[in-house]
Protein backbone atom coordinates (compact mmCIF):
# COMPACT_ATOMS: atom_id res chain seq x y z
CA UNK A 1 0.00 0.00 0.00
CA UNK A 2 1.32 3.16 -0.55
CA UNK A 3 -0.29 6.37 -1.44
CA UNK A 4 1.41 10.00 -3.73
CA UNK A 5 0.56 13.22 -2.19
CA UNK A 6 0.26 16.40 -5.09
CA UNK A 7 -0.35 19.76 -4.45
CA UNK A 8 -4.18 21.02 -4.92
CA UNK A 9 -2.95 23.33 -7.69
CA UNK A 10 -1.61 20.66 -9.70
CA UNK A 11 -4.13 18.20 -9.17
CA UNK A 12 -6.68 20.84 -10.75
CA UNK A 13 -4.45 22.21 -13.65
CA UNK A 14 -1.74 19.85 -14.44
CA UNK A 15 -0.37 20.49 -17.59
CA UNK A 16 -3.05 23.39 -18.37
CA UNK A 17 -2.25 25.66 -16.06
CA UNK A 18 -0.52 27.98 -19.22
CA UNK A 19 -3.74 27.73 -20.87
CA UNK A 20 -5.58 28.55 -18.45
CA UNK A 21 -3.34 31.26 -17.14
CA UNK A 22 -3.64 32.84 -21.65
CA UNK A 23 -7.36 32.20 -21.32
CA UNK A 24 -8.20 34.20 -18.32
CA UNK A 25 -5.47 37.31 -19.47
CA UNK A 26 -8.31 37.10 -22.75
CA UNK A 27 -10.95 37.30 -20.51
CA UNK A 28 -10.03 40.31 -18.58
CA UNK A 29 -8.60 41.96 -22.08
CA UNK A 30 -12.47 41.41 -23.16
CA UNK A 31 -13.92 43.11 -19.75
CA UNK A 32 -11.33 45.84 -20.34
CA UNK A 33 -12.59 46.55 -23.67
CA UNK A 34 -15.57 46.09 -22.55
CA UNK A 35 -15.75 48.77 -19.82
CA UNK A 36 -13.54 51.40 -22.39
CA UNK A 37 -16.69 50.63 -24.79
CA UNK A 38 -19.54 51.71 -21.93
CA UNK A 39 -17.37 54.49 -21.16
CA UNK A 40 -16.89 55.95 -24.23
CA UNK A 41 -20.76 55.60 -24.55
CA UNK A 42 -21.31 57.85 -21.47
CA UNK A 43 -19.08 60.38 -22.55
CA UNK A 44 -20.38 60.52 -26.10
CA UNK A 45 -23.96 61.04 -24.56
CA UNK A 46 -22.81 63.64 -22.36
CA UNK A 47 -20.92 65.20 -25.16
CA UNK A 48 -24.24 65.51 -27.30
CA UNK A 49 -25.99 67.25 -24.55
CA UNK A 50 -23.76 69.82 -23.77
CA UNK A 51 -25.98 72.11 -25.62
CA UNK A 52 -28.75 71.29 -23.95
CA UNK A 53 -26.96 72.08 -20.68
CA UNK A 54 -25.50 75.23 -21.82
CA UNK A 55 -29.15 76.64 -22.97
CA UNK A 56 -30.43 75.79 -19.37
CA UNK A 57 -27.26 77.58 -17.30
CA UNK A 58 -27.84 80.62 -19.70
CA UNK A 59 -31.50 80.34 -18.78
CA UNK A 60 -30.57 79.83 -14.87
CA UNK A 61 -32.41 76.56 -14.26
CA UNK A 62 -31.59 75.11 -10.96
CA UNK A 63 -29.01 72.32 -11.06
CA UNK A 64 -31.43 69.56 -9.63
CA UNK A 65 -33.26 70.04 -12.73
CA UNK A 66 -30.37 68.20 -14.46
CA UNK A 67 -31.71 64.93 -14.08
CA UNK A 68 -30.36 62.42 -16.87
CA UNK A 69 -33.82 61.04 -18.28
CA UNK A 70 -33.06 57.50 -20.03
Amino acid sequence: MGATVTPLSEFEMGSLKTAMMALMAAVGFVLLIACVNVANLLLARGAARQKEFAIRRALGAPASAWRVSC
